[in-house]
C-alpha cells in the first residue's frame, strides 16, 4: 500500500536525536508493515521558528519512506497570526504543484489543521478515487476566537465564517474522520452534514500515543547527569513540565503558585519546578520568575534529557488554560507524563479531569487560582502513598491506553481496511 502522510509542524526524522510525534511514529509502523510512506510536510520550523530548506526537497529516508519537504516563502513568528495564515495558504499551493509528480497513493491520511491542506487532500482524492482519512488534531478554526481580543471579534468572525465553510466541506467529503477523543468527532459532526450523510460509521478516535522505547543507556547516563548539574536531584520533590511557553498555558499562575511556595516555612524547600521549553513567552516568565530560587527554566530539550527528567520527578504539570479545545482532547504531554508513571496537576477538567478522576492518577486545580494549585501539590507531596499510588495507576493506564506502538498498529491496520474497500 502507497500512502501519504500530510502533517507540517511535527520534528521530522532527518537525525537520529529527532524526537517523533503522532506522524512520525505512524510512519514508522507503517513501513514496518511493509507499506510506502510520503510525509508531506514544510520547511518552516514551527518550533524554531526558522527554514531548514529553501526550497522544496525531496528526502529518501528509506527505499519506502520518503520526506516532501514544501516551501512556503512566509515565515511567521507568532503561532496565532496573519503571517502563519498565509504561510499555510502557500504551503497548500504548493502542495499542490508538487503532487503531480509522485504516483498516485492508495489512501491519504492528512492532519486537520492546516485546513487549506486538508482542503486540497480531499479535491485530489476525489478526482483520483483515493479515500481520504482526517485526522482532526485541533479544534480549528473555533480556537481562533479563543485567542483574539475581545475588542477584535467582529473582526474575527467574517474569517471564521469563510474557515466554516472550508471544514464542512472537508469533514463531510472525507472518506473517514478520526478525533483523539469522541468529543472531537462530535465537534465535527456539529460543524457539518456528516451524520446525515450517513459518513459517521466510518470513523473512530485514535489516541495520542506515546513510545515506550527506552533510550540508549550511555545517552540516559549523559542526560542524568546533565540534570544533577543543574541541581535537578532525586531527592527532591521534582514538578516538570515540557512544552512550548505560549499562549496555551498559564505559566502565569505556576510562578506565582511557586513564588508562594518559597515565602512560606514549612521545610517544602525540596518542591522544584523544572520548566522545558522554548517560545515567544519565555523571556516574560523568566523576568517573573528571576527572583525564585525553586524554578529552573531550561529552554527546549531533547527526548534523552525528557526520559531523564521525568523519572526523577513526582509530578507532571498540566497548566492548559481552561478553554473548549483542551476540555475536549487528550493531547500529547498527559500520555507523555502517563508514560513514566507521574501523576497529572492539570488546570483543565473535560476529558482529562475524567481519566484523572477515574483512574485516580492525578488532580485538578482551580484554572488561574494559585493558592488552590499550592493546596494540590502539598496534598502530593504531603502524602508520598497517595502520591506513589497515582504513580501506578498512571502508569497503568499509559500501558492500557497510549502506548504508542499498540495504539498506531492499530490505526495502520484500519487504514488497511480502509484502503482494502476501495
Amino acid at each position: 500500500m502507497r500512502i501519504w502522510l500530510i502533517k507540517a509542524g511535527e520534528p521530522f526524522p532527518l537525525s537520529s536525536s529527532a524526537r517523533l510525534f503522532r506522524t512520525g511514529m505512524m510512519a514508522n509502523i507503517l513501513i514496518e508493515r511493509g507499506h510506502h510512506v510520503v510525509w508531506w510536510t514544510t520547511a518552516y520550523d514551527h518550533f524554531e521558528k526558522k527554514y531548514i530548506a529553501d526550497k522544496f526537497t525531496i528526502h529518501r529516508l528509506q527505499n519506502n519512506y520518503e520526506l516532501a519537504i514544501l516551501y512556503p516563502t512566509t515565515p511567521y513568528r507568532k503561532n496565532i497570526s496573519l503571517a502563519r495564515i498565509k504561510n499555510h495558504q502557500e504551503l497548500a499551493q504548493t502542495f499542490v504543484r508538487e503532487i503531480n509528480s509522485f504516483p498516485l497513493p492508495d489512501i491519504i491520511v492528512c492532519s486537520y489543521p492546516i485546513i487549506e491542506l486538508a482542503e486540497e487532500a480531499i479535491r485530489f482524492g476525489q478526482r483520483h478515487n483515493i479515500p481520504v482519512v482526517v485526522d482532526i488534531r485541533d479544534l480549528w478554526p473555533d480556537v481562533f476566537l479563543e485567542v483574539l481580543p475581545r475588542y477584535l471579534n467582529f473582526l474575527g468572525r467574517p474569517f471564521l465564517y469563510f474557515l466554516n465553510q472550508k471544514a464542512q466541506y472537508v469533514f463531510d467529503n472525507a472518506e473517514t474522520i478520526i478525533g483523539l477523543t469522541d468529543e472531537f468527532l462530535q465537534w465535527a459532526y456539529k460543524k457539518s452534514n456528516r451524520k446525515q450523510l450517513k459518513k459517521h460509521i466510518n470513523d473512530f478516535v485514535v489516541p495520542m500515543g506515546y513510545s515506550d522505547v527506552i533510550p540508549d543507556a550511555g545517552d540516559v547516563i549523559n542526560a542524568d547527569q546533565f540534570w544533577e548539574k543543574q541541581g535537578v536531584v532525586k531527592t527532591n520533590f521534582n514538578i516538570c513540565f515540557f512544552g512550548a511557553l505560549g499562549k496555551q498555558f498559564d505559566m502565569k499562575t505556576v510562578i506565582e503558585a511557586a513564588k508562594r511556595m518559597q515565602n512560606r516555612n514549612d521545610r517544602n524547600d525540596r518542591i522544584k519546578f523544572i520548566i522545558c521549553g522554548d517560545g515567544e513567552s519565555l523571556a516574560l516568565y523568566k523576568e517573573q520568575a528571576s527572583d525564585l530560587s525553586n524554578v529552573l527554566f531550561t529552554g527546549r530539550v531533547d527526548k534523552v534529557k525528557i526520559y531523564s527528567l521525568m523519572r526523577r520527578s513526582s509530578i507532571g504539570l498540566a497548566p492548559y488554560k481552561n478553554s473548549f479545545d483542551f476540555r475536549a482532547s487528550i493531547g500529547n504531554k498527559p500520555a507523555e507524563y502517563f508514560s513514566a508513571g507521574l501523576p497529572i496537576i492539570s488546570a483543565v477538567d473535560g476529558v482529562l479531569g475524567r481519566h484523572l478522576r477515574q483512574y485516580n492518577c492525578g488532580l485538578i486545580y482551580s484554572s488561574g487560582d494559585p493558592s488552590d494549585l499550592v493546596d494540590k501539590i502539598m496534598e502530593l507531596y504531603n502524602n508520598r502513598s497517595k502520591c506513589e499510588k497515582m504513580s501506578s495507576n498512571a502508569q497503568a493506564l499509559y500501558a492500557e491506553k497510549f502506548i504508542a506502538k499498540k495504539v498506531y498498529t492499530e490505526f495502520a491496520k484500519k487504514l488497511e481496511a480502509i484502503s482494502n474497500r476501495y
